[in-house]
């Protein structure tokens, strides 16, 4: 089950009887309450789970006549509760806020089934970490598709952003497709592919290369936003709906304790040079300063003590043998 409060501007109304139906990911029992204009409580419940990935609801809005072209209504989801089948548990998740835009050309409601879905991936500081985009099997006859990623919401805030990759690319569903990437601002940029051949969307679209920030700290969430999706389909143009992905930054590797010269990071490598390190860290050397990351580092077999045990698990790594590690 899922309930959530549903926040849009009040001058957007809910267009018909029908306006709200029933999607395959929870399809049962639907509950609607407005207390307040621009305000709506929803509940959906159901005795088994259903599909997965699936949308949810579809909902129906009525834009005002005097709305002019390119007008956006934020539509926000807040005190969103799921219930998980598997186990019977009820958790507070967090949602992104979605909008209605006014357009022209476009024909929103013959696919309300069509989405698109970033993954998620992990990395360490430095690296760069490719997000799939894909797309679901009501995508066909396709020959383009354009989308903003929006990669400026991270947890916690302080610290540089993401930054996306030269190397963007076409995945299996768009082979022989062309890239075009237009950078809006820090942060957020466009992404076209077109082709000359329709094909069928469904499966990986976009391979997106993202680069973790050399400051991430460990466990640091970047949300990667996906949204304004148009795909051009037998020749119109259809918005879609879009789903956002993250990317995860991961502490420094265990026992990569020497720093690379002139910043605070690790060489992505176990040799002598970290044992060595270590070893003055165990012996408490004076002469060698050290930093939080780099103690961190030390505690190779994450016992959550730095002693000579660490160094004789980073000397068996550096050359090659067997050692007990958490990573």
């Amino acid at each position: 089950g899922i309930q959530f409060t549903l926040q849009h501007e009040p001058s957007l109304t809910l267009d018909g009887a029908d306006s709200i139906q029933v999607g395959s990911a929870i399809p049962g029992m639907l509950a609607v309450h407005s207390t307040q204009p621009g305000s709506i409580n929803i509940a959906l419940a159901h005795t088994a789970a259903g599909k997965n990935p699936a949308n949810f609801l579809t909902m129906r809005f009525r834009i005002p006549e005097s709305a002019p072209v390119g007008a956006e209504y934020p539509v926000t989801l807040t005190y969103v509760l799921v219930t998980f089948a598997d186990t019977m548990t009820t958790m507070s998740i967090t949602s992104s806020v979605g909008a209605v835009v006014v357009g022209t050309g476009l024909e929103p409601e013959k696919h309300l089934d069509t989405f698109v879905r970033a993954g998620t991936g992990k990395g360490r500081r430095g690296e760069a970490v490719r997000l799939t985009l894909s797309g679901n099997e009501h995508l066909r006859d396709l020959t383009g598709i354009s989308f903003t990623v929006s990669y400026r919401s991270k947890y916690p805030e302080r610290g540089e952003l993401l930054r996306l990759g030269e190397d963007v690319a076409p995945g299996d569903a768009l082979a022989g497709f062309t890239p075009r990437v237009e950078h809006l601002q820090a942060g957020e940029s466009r992404i076209t592919f077109t082709g000359d051949t329709p094909v069928s969307g469904f499966g990986v679209l976009a391979s997106l290369p993202f680069l973790i920030p050399h400051d991430a700290l460990r466990n640091t969430t970047y949300h990667v936003e996906v949204k304004d999706v148009v795909l051009t389909m037998g020749g119109k143009n259809y918005r879609s709906n879009a789903f956002g992905g993250s990317i995860i930054a991961l502490g420094r590797r265990r026992g990569d304790v020497a720093n690379e010269p002139g910043r605070d990071e690790g060489d992505h490598q176990i040799d002598i040079r970290d044992g060595l390190d270590l070893l003055r860290i165990v012996v408490r050397d004076p002469s060698l300063s050290y930093t939080a990351a780099q103690y961190e580092a030390a505690d190779a077999n994450c016992d959550k003590l730095v002693a000579i045990s660490d160094v004789i698990t980073v000397l068996r790594l550096a050359v090659g043998l067997k050692a007990v590690t958490c990573e």
